[in-house]
């Protein structure tokens, strides 16, 4: 089993991209172990965590590439009035989540609470599947009230 300690070039030449498949979560972290998709058993230990689509390992001819699943999200559109935005902005900071921000919409890991509840503010979130992608800083350890 490779046990990888550091990405690779991603310029390094192979004539099959491989995908390893692995959850939002596990990504988070700098140590795993995965199965790619054709069979090769691989250790990561690096110094900052993957995100969607890096390279991880170039080896006979194969680029491992990591694949994140998608998952259920709240799409939220982006308000045109600038009081609307920072009454949005406002309320999902104090929700202490993650936060990935897209061309006209935020999007949020799926919780059925906070879809009723963006809904009674008047926001129109939509429930999609997709690659959640967060901003790193939006997930920092918070504070207390």
């Amino acid at each position: 089993m490779p046990l990888i300690t550091s990405k690779p070039s991603p310029h390094e030449a192979a004539r099959e991209t491989v995908y390893v498949p692995v959850d939002r979560h596990t990504l988070a972290k700098r140590r795993w172990r995965r199965r790619a998709e054709d069979g090769t058993d691989l250790a990561v230990d690096l110094e900052q965590p993957c995100r969607h689509g890096e390279l991880v390992l170039v080896r006979d001819q194969r680029a491992y590439r990591v694949r994140q699943g998608p998952e259920q999200l709240i799409r939220i559109p982006l308000p045109d009035e600038r009081e609307d935005a920072a009454r949005l902005g406002w309320f999902l900071g104090n929700q202490h989540l993650p936060v990935e921000v897209v061309a006209g919409h935020l999007q949020v890991a799926f919780d059925k609470r906070l879809h009723e509840r963006l809904s009674a503010l008047g926001v129109r979130p939509e429930v999609v599947e997709a690659v959640f992608n967060p901003d790193p800083h939006s997930a920092v350890p918070h504070h207390h009230h």
